[in-house]
């Protein structure tokens, strides 16, 4: 009989040692964020000329998204692609083209990185072309994009 006691007091401590441990979680959740607003220093027409390959054809800047989340506001690095895609095609076109900005919240594009973008999208030297920009965010996982504003410059 002393044995069934003893084995049932251990039986019942482990089971109170058990139901006793609680585990300790922080979960962190995204509480949501800003699209970027987006801005550029000129809609054009932009001529962009050989002669001229280094000088500056265009500056890009956007608004900070602000990722927030239980914790807080984002403390990981976000990363920005600039998409680049004739006017009206809503970024769904196969030439779409895209330049990954690793933090910062502006860009200055030369004129030859511009013209670059143009001629793998296949645009006809000496026209006027209208195409649409915009910047995508995502934290650095590539996880939870935010899209800004598009806008429309024409180009030559």
């Amino acid at each position: 009989m002393k044995k069934y006691i003893i084995n049932l007091f251990l039986i019942s401590g482990i089971l109170v040692a058990f139901a006793a441990c609680k585990k300790e979680e922080n979960r962190v959740i995204f509480k949501g964020g800003t699209a970027p607003q987006l801005s550029a220093s000129s809609t054009g027409p932009i001529v962009l000329q050989k002669e001229n390959k280094q000088a500056n054809a265009i500056t890009l800047s956007w608004t900070n998204p602000e990722y927030r989340f239980n914790t807080g506001v984002n403390s990981q690095n976000v990363n920005y692609i600039l998409q680049i895609d004739t006017a009206g095609k809503n970024f769904q076109s196969a030439k779409l083209q895209e330049m990954s900005i690793p933090s910062n919240l502006a860009i200055t594009l030369t004129a030859q990185q511009f013209n670059g973008f143009l001629s793998r999208m296949e645009f006809k030297a000496g026209e006027v072309q209208a195409v649409d920009m915009r910047v995508k965010a995502t934290l650095s996982n590539g996880s939870v994009p935010l899209i800004s504003n598009p806008v429309t410059v024409r180009v030559n």
